[in-house]
């Protein structure tokens, strides 16, 4: 892992893997690959991509691991999504200094992270699909444009976003703050294991149904309960399906 102040270019290989240090965050910018987290008992990188592909350059700028693709001109024209690249990051569930802030964009490939807390996390992509799966965070933003979006058993402490445009779209957990879910063609289900009266809701559908714990609404639901957390859901093909805790 080259460190900020070594300025030297980075030869581009097939397969690039290595441990690295210690790190609170995590930004990824790269358009032609998936990104994957893993858990483990130490911090590596493993990067995957097709011969003749551009590589990113992995660099760490304080406690910040950067992951960036610096395209030479014309090169990413020649690669489409059925050819992209894979990141895998393993890093150990329980760091003792914690996570700070997981920033991941991709434009083809999907996005994967497992049960970890980190304080912010932002991913977002357009092809592909977008899964967190027990993860603990302030702030959640899960967002893609041709691809499923799910994060279940997630804990959002102050506010949870996610938005596809053609992909479902589920989301469970303890939800508590501002919760936002939107789409165009798909459903959405949402599981919450707080009850119905700890929300403020506003639920809009044009072509399906609203679902609170399996009983039918009209497309338009809206609910204030004066609470400290509310849900707004939206789409535009496909109902939108919401359980409680009893």
């Amino acid at each position: 892992i080259a460190e900020a102040a070594e300025d030297a270019p980075q030869a581009a290989h097939e397969k690039q893997a290595g441990d690295c240090p210690q790190f609170r965050s995590v930004h990824i910018e790269v358009a032609n690959a998936g990104v994957e987290f893993l858990l483990g008992s130490e911090y590596h990188v493993q990067i995957d991509y097709p011969d003749g592909a551009p590589v990113p350059t992995v660099e760490m700028h304080g406690q910040t691991l950067f992951i960036e693709e610096k395209p030479l001109r014309g090169i990413f024209k020649r690669f489409s999504f059925h050819q992209c690249g894979m990141i895998r990051i393993t890093v150990p569930q329980r760091p003792a200094a914690g996570f700070e802030l997981f920033h991941i964009e991709s434009v083809n490939g999907a996005i994967v992270l497992p049960a970890l807390a980190v304080e912010r996390v932002y991913c977002e992509t357009v092809n592909g699909a977008v899964t967190l799966a027990g993860v603990t965070a302030d702030s959640l933003h899960a967002e893609s444009v041709n691809g499923a979006v799910s994060a279940t058993g997630c804990y959002a402490h102050a506010c949870a976003h996610c938005e596809t445009v053609n992909g479902s779209l589920t989301l469970s957990g303890e939800l508590r703050g501002e919760t936002h879910c939107e789409t165009v063609n798909g459903g959405i289900r949402v599981a919450t294991s707080l009850p119905v009266t700890e929300y403020t809701l506003d639920l809009e559908t044009v072509s399906g149904s609203v679902y609170l714990d399996g009983e039918k609404h009209r497309k338009e639901v809206h609910i204030a309960h004066h609470a400290g957390n509310s849900i707004h859901a939206e789409a535009v093909n496909g109902s939108i399906r919401l359980e409680f805790c009893k």
